[in-house]
């Protein structure tokens, strides 16, 4: 956690000083570590370091010059890019035993690009994926999403540790992490969707916004979600709770109720479409949370139950 004696003589360079780069920054320097920081934002990186006893640097080359452990915390896959592999770029003044560490939210694509890029200049590169508000990285509370070679975790540790309370090994290919972050992202903003399309539902029924607030929080955080979640990801169906076909039942009153309400649901038209494909599968016995087998098939991926 930040506050603590760094475990190590390590320099750290931090670069980009948005909200949550600058409280990862802050719990790095907190931390104990020798930090230099820069931002596209010369006076924003100024401003910080006359806050902080971290160094102020022009330029991501000169920044990560000396340094042991660069971590990145920027905006898309432009800047992620641009910042590596530019004119004065990290990779133009990357010591060969430093480690890059990316915690931005970025494609894919771009992790394999940085991925390549080092392994080109023979440098090293791990994904470093947080999950949290600006405020628990100011903590230094973030999760991790860590993807990498187990020598380049364990040597970016101290670190990471500065910044986060719990580190998720994703796999050896940071591309591993990047999609874990994308997965947790689309899982928030799914939430928030089904927030808002259930609430505003809700209103035009005239059920109080209090009852909602509850009724979603207590089945998202409950023991059905969690029951429900296991199934799909596994694929145990069996024993069932709800059979597929009585979903189905369900699913229509909820489409027609919503109707009557005058309020569009598109989730629940996106679940009618893959319950009535599982029924025509032969799933209509089996747990309502079969349909996963529906979007397995359709991504190519062999169905785990099958039904005559």
């Amino acid at each position: 956690m930040a506050g603590t004696a760094a475990p190590t003589e390590l320099r750290v360079a931090c670069l980009g000083l948005g909200n949550m780069g600058q409280g990862i920054a802050r719990s790095i320097a907190e931390a104990g570590f020798e930090t230099v920081v820069w931002n596209r934002s010369r006076d924003k990186a100024e401003a910080f370091a006359h806050s902080s006893t971290a160094v102020a640097s022009p330029t991501p080359a000169s920044a990560v010059a000396d340094a042991d452990v660069i971590v990145t915390c920027l905006f898309d896959d432009e800047s992620v890019l641009e910042t590596t592999t530019g004119t004065d770029g990290i990779l133009t003044s990357m010591k060969a035993d430093a480690l890059h560490l990316g915690t931005t939210t970025v494609s894919p694509a771009c992790t394999r690009m940085l991925v390549d890029a080092h392994a080109a200049a023979v440098r090293r590169y791990a994904a470093a994926h947080v999950l949290g508000r600006p405020d628990v990285a100011a903590r230094g509370e973030l999760t991790i999403l860590a993807g990498g070679s187990g020598t380049d975790i364990d040597a970016g540790r101290p670190v990471l540790d500065a910044f986060g309370s719990t580190v998720v090994v994703v796999g050896d290919d940071p591309v591993q992490a990047t999609s874990a972050k994308l997965i947790a992202n689309a899982t928030i903003v799914t939430v928030i969707e089904l927030a808002a399309e259930l609430s505003t539902w809700a209103e035009r029924a005239d059920v109080p916004a209090a009852v909602v607030q509850g009724l979603l929080t207590t089945i998202l955080g409950g023991a059905g979600a969690k029951a429900y979640v296991e199934r799909v990801v596994t694929g145990t169906y069996e024993p069932g709770g709800f059979a597929l076909t009585g979903g189905m039942k369900d699913v229509d009153m909820m489409r027609a109720a919503a109707g009557e309400a005058r309020v569009g649901v598109p989730v629940l038209d996106v679940i009618h479409e893959h319950l009535v494909a599982a029924n025509q599968a032969g799933l209509g016995a089996e747990d309502w949370s079969a349909l996963a087998e529906i979007l397995r098939r359709d991504a190519g991926l062999p169905m785990r139950v099958t039904r005559s």
